[in-house]
């Protein structure tokens, strides 16, 4: 009898415990357990690409419809197109122009002699979304995100915000654009929003040579635009009824190099042989794009690129494709397209202005890693493109044999009045993705908080608040 009450009494005290646990930690990361088989799914599918010999036998002419982004759709499709067919062992892979300005297809001949093509449209990102709900694309390509009224039109697809609908294919920054021999250097976003709404008119008034600012933009229909509205024109702000509309980036971009008074903006890797302005959100620091300031996220007109598909296609090459597109290989191709990849890399960083002498102190001889992870709106889930970047992480320290010790992660917060229970969120957003990395057997023991320092935007948005609720992974040097 006494054996068995102690036996109970040692089961109630782990049982209490577990349940503890649960509640402090458990549920910052609920559901992130499911990662790992999702995950080792899309590796499987990936490799599975690589090694069928007749890939789609019951398909006469496998073929892929991709409409949307221009920034996308110029040259990015149409390169990852031309790799994902050579490497289903397709021979005479070619690019053709299609029947409109800004379409393309890619083609090719199987081992079976079957024809197989990709076809691209890069009418703007609004069109992919139309084509998704007509049928006439299998894939949306989008340089913004989906609106709340896009996803109720393509309900019938399924849930296009989830993970398996929305796929993060690589990250780009608004570039500000001006002359080579514009004297100035850096604007802000109040600045920025000023210029193109046409409040501000002349070079005179942000401290340039006198001149009358000539506005150049994207249309409509560009996702680079939507994004730009987004973030600069707000609150009820609308563009210059002077400006002079372009579908195409690089049409823009020659425009702008050839007028020493125009200023524009353009997908980061169509920038040319123009002068790139550095912009500040608030009182962060202004900040140029490049790859880590933008792989972070932390540049202020940063933005992602987006696949949409259903999310249980009927078209099996469709899911391929993106798969294909996400993975390391694909990764490779969005980089050497002048956008940045999501693959995992170590920068040498220097401490900013506003940077504490104890945040200095904690990061000194340590390197960035090109990641940051973010969150669902008010939410502790994590986002469509953390989900992945765990599995990208892991990856990258299984494959370079790297310590787990020699990783910090330093969590920061949106602000708030109450200064301790940000600092208290903030370790518990780095302790959830401490919990999800434990998924892929990554034990990282250096967690901390830091609180609403350090931000990266104004705090005045939601926008704000997910770019400040953020997750920074740092690598420290070896010991001694």
């Amino acid at each position: 009898m006494i054996s068995a009450a102690v036996s109970r009494s040692r089961f109630l005290a782990v049982l209490s415990t577990l349940v503890c646990s649960f509640l402090i930690s458990g549920c910052l990361a609920e559901g992130k357990t499911e990662q790992s088989p999702q995950a080792s799914s899309v590796k499987a599918q990936e490799s599975s690409v690589t090694t069928a010999p007749a890939p789609y036998p019951d398909i006469a002419m496998p073929t892929v419809r991709i409409q949307g982004s221009n920034t996308i759709g110029a040259s990015l499709a149409p390169a990852l197109a031309k790799e994902f067919l050579a490497s289903l062992g397709a021979n005479k892979v070619q690019q053709l122009s299609g029947n409109q300005p800004n379409e393309s297809r890619v083609t090719g001949i199987l081992p079976d002699n079957r024809s197989i093509q990709i076809l691209i449209g890069a009418h703007g990102s609004s069109t992919g979304f139309r084509a998704l709900r007509d049928g006439t694309a299998d894939i949306a390509a989008a340089s913004r995100q989906i609106t709340p009224e896009e996803v109720a039109q393509l309900a019938g697809l399924g849930d296009l915000t989830s993970v398996e609908g929305e796929h993060i294919l690589g990250i780009d920054g608004l570039a500000i654009i001006v002359h080579p021999a514009n004297p100035l250097n850096k604007l802000s976003l109040e600045q920025l929003g000023q210029v193109f709404s046409g409040a501000i008119s002349d070079w005179t008034q942000l401290g340039g040579q006198p001149g009358p600012i000539e506005v150049l933009a994207r249309d409509d229909n560009s996702g680079t635009y939507d994004t730009f509205k987004h973030l600069v024109l707000t609150g009820g702000t609308k563009l210059t009824g002077q400006a002079k509309r372009y579908e195409s980036n690089e049409e823009l971009a020659q425009d702008v190099a050839s007028k020493p008074n125009a200023i524009g903006f353009v997908a980061l890797a169509s920038a040319g042989k123009v002068k790139v302005l550095g912009i500040s959100d608030g009182e962060a620091a202004a900040l140029k794009p490049d790859q880590i300031s933008v792989a972070t996220e932390d540049y202020p007109l940063s933005r992602r690129l987006y696949f949409y598909s259903a999310t249980g296609p009927t078209n099996p090459m469709a899911k391929d494709f993106i798969n294909f597109a996400l993975g390391r290989h694909g990764q490779k191709m969005v980089e050497q397209e002048g956008f940045i990849s999501q693959v995992p890399s170590a920068h040498e960083v220097q401490p900013a202005a506003t940077d504490s002498d104890n945040f200095i102190r904690l990061t000194q001889g340590a390197q960035r890693l090109s990641v940051n992870f973010r969150f669902r709106p008010e939410s502790w889930e994590l986002d469509n493109k953390a989900l992945r970047d765990v599995q990208r992480l892991a990856e990258f320290i299984q494959q370079t044999n790297l310590p787990p010790s020699r990783l910090m992660l330093i969590g920061f917060s949106e602000k708030r009045s109450d200064e301790l229970g940000a600092q208290i969120l903030s370790e518990y957003r780095a302790r959830a993705v401490q919990k999800a990395l434990g998924t892929y057997g990554i034990q990282i023991p250096a967690v901390t908080g830091y609180g609403h320092y350090r931000a990266v935007a104004s705090h005045q948005s939601l926008q704000a608040h997910l770019r400040n609720n953020r997750v920074e992974v740092w690598l420290t040097s070896p010991a001694p």
